[in-house]
């Protein structure tokens, strides 16, 4: 995993990034590059997170090798840099150096194998998958994937097939369409490539940004997906988004981090449905109430159970004016900060994650040296902070190089 945080003001954007990187889920390195400059012409950063390869390649080689390709090249929005990045992806998947990926096929016959493996922790195995695969869309990728006829063939026989041998407690539980949901999921979604991009649009004066992730469908097959962007200006004068890790960063915004504002959200819903339940009981255990018959008492309970719903959403909006106001005046500090206490901030937040993953994981994800950069109108994209994997003094040609490239 990674910690990364944009800041965006009306004069200046800030980014930062952590350096560690994680392998096959049990070991940390640190020392990977996250941070780009993407143009100076007009001023834009890119930053990269989660998987660090786009197929074979390495994300970081991906965007420098695509940086020089596009150097004397003029673009004029955020837009223009993501459509020209796909093509050039594109161009990368079919080029002679590509090297093809496992297919879908063999990730679902992988998949199948792990899961058969996997089925003797039920029923603690079938719960796990149900939190898991919370609000995944797996028709949405299926019809992407079935465009591969061998998959499409084995898709549902083989899933079927293993739900049959399963007895499940909870006749509620489709098996066939949650095990689909943990494929979309375990082999599809989770190895996306996130992508942020942001800087200042040529004919605008306030700054903007864009984000999305990369997914690899099936060998040398990608999609852009759960795009998003927004920009200063009108109501908006100042944005602080987290990116990968981000509950540290937004307890320290809205004054609670995302999961508990969940887990919060959920054990109220949970009252309300416990309230409405042991009401019912109350009513049949005694005939009559008030005189009023039983049924008629649950058909006005049925009334109440019908505005749980309600209830639940204002309580949750309870919390989100709460979080407003809490982050108001914050957000009104940071859009004065000058340049370099901008560039503190987003470091110190980095660096807030990072002492907050130390003492409460076992594995250290977020860490390392920070890369900080700031970007404005007339500046272009500057450091303020960033490492290098070689001693500065030792390689004066490097510099020497990269000054006349910047020429």
């Amino acid at each position: 995993m990674t910690s990364e945080v944009l800041i965006m003001t009306p004069s200046a954007v800030a980014m930062a990034a952590d350096s560690v990187v994680t392998v096959n889920g049990n070991k940390t390195y640190e020392g990977v590059n996250k941070l780009f400059m993407l143009s100076n012409n007009p001023p834009m950063g890119i930053m990269t997170y989660n998987n660090a390869n786009f197929l074979t390649f390495p994300m970081e080689t991906i965007i420098k090798d695509f940086r020089d390709k596009i150097f004397k090249k003029e673009f004029d929005t955020i837009h223009d840099f993501k459509k020209v990045f796909g093509e050039y992806l594109n161009d990368v998947c079919h080029g002679k150096d590509a090297i093809t990926s496992y297919s879908i096929v063999d990730k679902f016959n992988s998949f199948i194998k792990q899961l058969n493996q996997d089925l003797d922790e039920i029923p603690n195995f079938i719960k796990h998958i149900m939190e898991e695969t919370t609000n995944i869309n797996n028709e949405k990728y299926e019809k992407l994937l079935f465009e591969n006829k061998e998959f499409e063939r084995i898709y549902d026989s083989k899933i079927q097939e293993v739900s049959e041998n399963i007895i499940c407690d909870d006749d509620d539980v489709d098996l066939v369409v949650l095990f689909k949901k943990l494929f979309i999921k375990r082999f599809v979604l989770d190895g996306f490539i996130g992508i942020v991009i942001a800087g200042f649009n040529r004919e605008n004066l306030f700054p903007s940004y864009m984000h999305f992730k990369i997914i690899v469908l099936d060998g040398v097959k990608f999609i852009f997906d759960d795009c998003e962007e927004d920009c200063v200006g009108g109501e908006t004068a100042v944005i602080l988004k987290p990116f990968a890790q981000i509950n540290a960063i937004t307890n320290f915004l809205n004054g609670i981090d995302m999961s508990t504002n969940y887990l919060i959200a959920s054990y109220f819903n949970k009252v309300i449905d416990e309230y409405s339940n042991n009401m019912e009981e109350l009513i049949k255990a005694n005939r009559k109430i008030n005189g009023k018959d039983e049924l008629d008492i649950l058909s006005d309970l049925e009334s109440l159970r019908q505005n749980n719903e309600r209830i639940v959403l204002d309580f949750v909006g309870f919390i989100d004016n709460l979080k407003g106001k809490y982050s108001e005046p914050i957000l009104q500090s940071i859009m004065s900060l000058p340049k370099d206490e901008l560039a503190n901030l987003s470091e110190s937040l980095i660096n807030i994650t990072s002492l907050k993953v130390k003492v409460q994981d076992n594995l250290e994800t977020v860490g390392g040296d920070v890369d900080v950069a700031i970007i404005t109108k007339g500046d272009g994209f500057v450091w303020t902070k960033r490492k290098h994997y070689f001693e500065e003094s030792l390689n004066p040609q490097f510099f020497n190089r990269k000054n006349l490239l910047n020429k």
